[in-house]
């Protein structure tokens, strides 16, 4: 999996992300924005995600969040998904 170092394990993390089937400018923005941080003696990585100007698909599946749950999106709601990324902000 990874070396002893820290710095390997964060480059293994980015490549998994990289070839994990998310689409390459979500994914670069994934980890652009995330870092490793210390937890209790711990070094665990932090993973920010933010929202996008699109939404994106995973592996043909359209995924929102609800409160703390990832949701799959039915395609007979797409479009209120995608009209929230076209309507100017009120």
């Amino acid at each position: 999996m990874y070396s002893n170092s820290l710095n390997d394990y964060w480059m293994w993390l980015c490549q998994l992300l990289k070839s994990s089937g998310l689409d390459p400018d979500l994914a670069g923005r994934v980890i652009a924005e995330s870092k490793l941080v210390n937890y209790r003696g711990r070094m665990v990585a932090l993973l920010h995600v933010s929202s996008g100007t699109q939404p994106y698909f995973f592996k043909n599946t359209l995924f929102e969040r609800s409160g703390s749950e990832t949701l799959v999106v039915e395609q007979n709601d797409y479009f209120p998904v995608f009209q929230r990324f076209t309507t100017a902000p009120r």
